[in-house]
């Protein structure tokens, strides 16, 4: 009497642990699709800033560029206040 008991109470208790793993798996799963639609994001967000600093940096090399024909140096120059964080030329 006391096995069969305790082999019903195995059984219930493996069944509830499954029911835990079951519910922990689907989570996981979640969090896992969750961390790469972020890692997209980011991706696309890194992307953007990089190609604003790139093209600041073309802006500024061409600016340079083209003073150096004129003649002129980049220190006479007011549009030189490029900044590479923020992007935009400060006037």
């Amino acid at each position: 009497m006391q096995v069969e008991k305790k082999s019903l109470e195995l059984e219930e208790v493996k069944r509830k642990n499954l029911v835990v793993e079951d519910k922990m798996e689907e989570q996981k799963k979640i969090l896992v699709m969750k961390l790469e639609e972020l890692r997209m994001q980011h991706g696309i967000e890194e992307g953007k800033l990089e190609h604003q600093i790139r093209l600041g940096s073309l802006f500024k090399d061409s600016l340079s560029f083209r003073f150096k024909l004129k003649g002129q140096s980049q220190r006479n120059n007011p549009l030189i206040g490029f900044s590479k964080l923020s992007g935009y030329i400060s006037l």
